[in-house]
């Protein structure tokens, strides 16, 4: 063999990669993804019905009301601004 037939395997052979990790990388990344996704307990969220248009609705649950003893959290400070002259006249 001389040497360009071995280097023009190499640069095929390297244009044959790059083009078939193009086809397959996607892939690969999708299917991690969503083995990844599967493992740690993550759904897609369901997509909602068309509805018409101005219907409101809420997916929230309600705000807890919270419970404790929030009297003694500390003091209010108020700060006054004092403005000093150290001009001579």
């Amino acid at each position: 063999m001389s040497f360009f037939e071995v280097l023009f395997i190499i640069v095929v052979s390297f244009w044959l990669l790059g083009y078939v990790s193009k086809l397959i990388l996607p892939w690969l990344a999708k299917k991690y993804t969503e083995r990844l996704m599967k493992r740690f307990g993550y759904s897609q969220p369901k997509s909602e019905p068309d509805k018409p248009e101005g219907t409101i609705t809420v997916s929230s649950d309600p705000v807890q009301k919270r419970q404790g003893n929030f009297s003694n959290l500390g003091e209010d400070i108020n700060f006054e601004e004092v403005r000093s002259d150290n001009r001579k006249e």
